[in-house]
């Protein structure tokens, strides 16, 4: 007897629900707290046991994480730093080699409203390369596909491409109508999104003088993310995209057939389908139930934890958010 299509899809989504919940309530993560910028910390990027933090005080900092101390201060920016980006390793090595450095050299991108990209070596804390882009840098990215890319995006809507090799621009497209807030890389392809919630999908290929090549573009009425006064950050994940936009939900967007699921939080979870046909709505009653058993173990639990471990986000800059919120953001990753 064979079970209905919907029935096992329903039976896989319940085991793989049950699996995360399991992973997370297992895991154990020792907070830290890293104090010394003197402004707003605007961005992290994590490498090996350091966290690089930027700042609209126009310094980058790097911390050794095991001893929660600082172990550099990257100062020469002369405007706040808005994003950062952390290259792999075998494409730090392809630079390390061109500048005379270490093999094992690692690298981190900085962007800046002074109009700069700034590519730091960690071990000195040197500035080995200034990149002027002649607009207020927003957001970074770095594309891991043929020599490497450096993409940028503006406070004007306009993407830009950098040779990792050469550091010389490739590309200049007027890609959106307001700020380019968010940049985020899978394989060959770049998702961008900005303030007036449009979301775009790229090809990244270093074949042809263009690397870039959209491939899809959705405005506000299918990603969800009206842009008010939102910050829309997206996150890819095979063929899905994560959208945040300072909303009380988390849209989800299959990229490849236009489909867009939302997620109340933290009171509905609910399953959305609104760009053809009729809405469809179904309450997820395993995340309310799951929200108040987090609440109550966390009063009882809280006794048996150790003063310098307790369990928060993976991300330790929203500590102060709601744990119903903490454990959607862990159920959607």
């Amino acid at each position: 007897m064979h079970l209905p299509v919907s029935s096992s899809v329903e039976e896989q989504e319940d085991a793989e629900f049950k699996s995360r919940k399991q992973t997370w309530e297992k895991a154990k993560f020792r907070l830290r707290s890293l104090e010394g910028h003197s402004d707003i910390t605007t961005c992290v990027v994590a490498v090996d046991n350091l966290v690089i933090s930027g700042s609209r005080d126009t310094t980058v900092k790097v911390w050794h994480v095991p001893t929660a101390t600082e172990q550099c201060n990257l100062g020469g920016h002369s405007g706040g730093v808005t994003c950062l980006s952390a290259p792999p390793p075998e494409y730090c090595r392809r630079l390390a080699h061109a500048f005379d450095l270490a093999d094992r050299e690692r690298f981190v991108l900085s962007g800046s409203t002074d109009c700069c990209v700034r590519i730091w070596a960690l071990s000195s804390g040197q500035c080995v390369k200034s990149i002027y882009t002649f607009n207020a840098v927003s957001s970074l990215c770095f594309i891991p596909e043929g020599e490497g890319f450096i993409v940028t995006g503006s406070d004007a809507g306009k993407l830009q491409v950098w040779s990792w090799r050469s550091q010389e621009n490739c590309q200049s497209v007027n890609a959106h109508l307001d700020t380019v807030t968010t940049l985020q890389s899978q394989g060959p392809l770049l998702f961008s999104g900005s303030t007036e919630g449009c979301v775009c999908v790229w090809e990244v290929s270093d074949e042809g003088p263009e690397p870039l090549h959209r491939l899809h573009i959705w405005g506000p009425e299918v990603t969800g993310c009206s842009g008010d006064d939102g910050r829309l950050i997206l996150s890819p994940h095979g063929d899905r995209v994560f959208l945040s936009c300072r909303k009380a939900s988390i849209q989800i967007l299959n990229w490849t057939t236009v489909d867009e699921r939302y997620y109340d939080a933290p009171n509905d979870a609910c399953w959305l389908s609104p760009i053809i046909g009729d809405v469809t709505v179904r309450r997820d009653s395993r995340l309310e139930d799951c929200l108040l058993e987090s609440d109550t173990d966390s009063d009882d639990e809280q006794s048996e934890v150790d003063d310098d471990e307790v369990s928060i986000p993976q991300d330790a800059s929203e500590t102060e958010e709601p744990t119903s919120s903490s454990w959607l953001r862990c159920v959607l990753q």
